[in-house]
């Protein structure tokens, strides 16, 4: 085992402060909040494809099927 392990198995395993268990929470839900913002917009540039002319409609009704682009929500 190299040093650097021994000292992040120490970090794991020592009891922390309420403030640090705080500061982590707030620090894994601001990424969580970037991480889930980055996928919804990824999502949206992959579903959103422009509808060539030519081709048939997409099988939906209304605006959607006539409009110049279908979008699709991935979950």
């Amino acid at each position: 085992m190299m040093p650097y392990q021994a000292y992040q198995l120490y970090q794991i395993e020592r009891p922390k402060s309420r403030a640090e268990i705080r500061e982590a929470d707030e620090r894994l839900g601001r990424m969580a909040k970037r991480v889930t913002a980055l996928r919804e917009r990824v999502a949206q540039r992959v579903t959103a494809r422009p509808v060539a002319a030519g081709l048939p409609p997409p099988a939906c009704h209304g605006a959607a099927a006539r409009g110049a682009y279908v979008i699709r929500r991935v979950p």
